[in-house]
């Protein structure tokens, strides 16, 4: 248990065997947002919900790590930006009284208008849960669904639908071009219809350019991966390129458990 909210590394061992839980995050402080919220509420009960995704990340705590129900509807918005211990969890009804991701579908709608979100501060942890991104954009960079800079990311039963980008990862894009290291993990999602132009990685595109020394682990499990397609670059599901030059075992990829099926 904890009082405060933080950020921890929890090893879990057993019969030789241990399990490194990293970020495990202790949240401290709710907000909730539902499409008849209001921004000019504080968002910390439900009857005071705020009516966006970006007037709870706004009203976020800067030193408790800070959990975010998001209830179903659509919520047409792009360039969120997550920072350091907050937890987004989709799939609320209305009520904030069940949480069910396949029920109450919660749908961020970027609307080609730029990338939906990204993660905010480098070296630092977030989490997002059972969310449904959809028609997010960004040209010259990637990521058109959600940018990972050199952070530890966590995204998980979430869809990624109809993303694109100019570059690298349609849906998801990871670079790590600073002095920081990461240990993003993608699992459980389902990556449907993101398209990549350039280079590699439809679905999802890593691009550990310039680390630095600091080792780089992603971990990119259980996903389903259903008609992604890059077209002048390889990986129409998940693509790794690099133009810098490496230390040996600095790049730690796992991929396992996907399933994947090719664009038609």
């Amino acid at each position: 248990t904890s009082t405060t909210g933080k950020v921890a590394r929890v090893v879990v061992s057993d019969a030789g065997f241990s399990d490194d839980l990293f970020p495990f995050i202790y949240t401290d402080i709710n907000l909730y947002v539902r499409p008849t919220g209001s921004d000019t509420s504080n968002g910390t009960t439900p009857g005071t919900a705020k009516r966006t995704i970006a007037g709870g990340l706004a009203a976020a705590s800067a030193t408790s790590t800070t959990l975010i129900r998001v209830a179903e509807g659509s919520y047409n918005e792009f360039g969120l930006a997550l920072f350091n211990g907050v937890v987004l969890s989709g799939g609320w009804d209305i009520a904030f009284a069940q949480r069910d991701a396949d029920r109450f579908v919660t749908a961020i709608d970027a609307g080609r208008a730029g990338f939906a979100m990204r993660s905010g501060g480098l070296d630092s942890s977030q989490v997002v849960d059972g969310v449904t991104i959809l028609n997010g954009q960004r040209e010259a960079l990637g990521g058109g669904g959600f940018v990972i800079s050199g952070d530890n990311s966590v995204i998980t039963n979430s869809v990624f639908a109809g993303n694109t980008s100019s570059s690298r990862g349609g849906g998801i894009y990871a670079v790590f071009t600073t002095a920081y290291g990461g240990t993003p993990i993608v699992s459980n999602n389902v990556l449907l219809g993101n398209r990549s132009y350039s280079n590699t990685g439809g679905g999802i595109g890593v691009y550990p350019a310039y680390t630095q020394g600091q080792t780089l682990e992603v971990a990119i499990t259980g996903n389903y991966v259903l008609g992604n397609r890059s077209f002048t670059g390889r990986g129409g599901g998940l693509g790794l390129g690099t133009q810098a030059l490496y230390t040996d075992n600095l790049v730690k990829l796992t991929a396992s458990l996907n399933e994947q099926v090719p664009a038609l």
